[in-house]
């Protein structure tokens, strides 16, 4: 961690010599600054975005996404972990909560010309990935239909877990047969207000 030195007016005055210890405090002074040194005049507190200090986990959300399925009859709903329905990926290691909200889509409804529909059961699936290997299952949710009028039906999870830079988080989704619609919600937050200035986690193209 780099040390602040606080530089005083007579190093920066007119005529003043320019020394190899200012242009270290000129160097070493941001980096001391964003990395919250206690020395550092008036360090930025933004225990979720700044520091290196691992953030706690909390209810500050810094990212939100949501994804659905609603596969077409006979594809089924198996996503992978290559095409997964939500794909965040950490940019700076520490403690976090995950909140997953999920709700059954209206095509997950009974219908009148196919029974089978009644048995429709999807679940969401929110995993830890480290270098492409799954690291643990943070988060499962099921819902199945009972009946003709309970495809709004909703529910949620949530879990603290400590997660290094570099890391994956994945929602994918698996069904009982080939039909069914359903939305996932998937939010991270942090301990601390301030980490609505930056975002720890980002969303991952696939």
């Amino acid at each position: 961690m780099a040390t602040f030195r606080p530089i005083n007016s007579a190093e920066v005055a007119i005529d003043a010599p320019l020394t190899q210890q200012l242009f270290h405090a000129l160097k070493d002074n941001p980096k001391a600054i964003i990395e919250n040194d206690s020395t550092a005049i008036n360090a930025p507190m933004k225990i979720g975005c700044m520091q290196t200090t691992n953030p706690q986990a909390g209810n500050f959300i810094i990212m939100e996404s949501t994804g659905m399925v609603a596969d077409p009859e006979g594809t089924g709903v198996n996503e992978s972990v290559d095409d997964s329905v939500i794909h965040f990926f950490c940019r700076n290691k520490g403690a976090y909560r995950f909140k997953l909200d999920m709700c059954l889509g209206g095509r997950s409804q009974p219908g009148t010309e196919d029974s089978k529909f009644e048995s429709t059961q999807i679940t969401a699936n929110v995993k830890h990935f480290r270098d492409g290997e799954e690291i643990s299952q943070l988060m499962s949710i099921s819902l199945a239909r009972a009946g003709e009028f309970d495809h709004n039906e909703r529910e949620f999870s949530i879990v603290d877990a400590e997660i290094e830079e570099g890391d994956d988080i994945i929602v994918n989704t698996t069904s009982s047969d080939g039909l069914g619609e359903a939305s996932m919600t998937l939010m991270v937050g942090v301990s601390n207000e301030n980490a609505i200035f930056g975002a720890d986690f980002g969303m991952q193209m696939t």
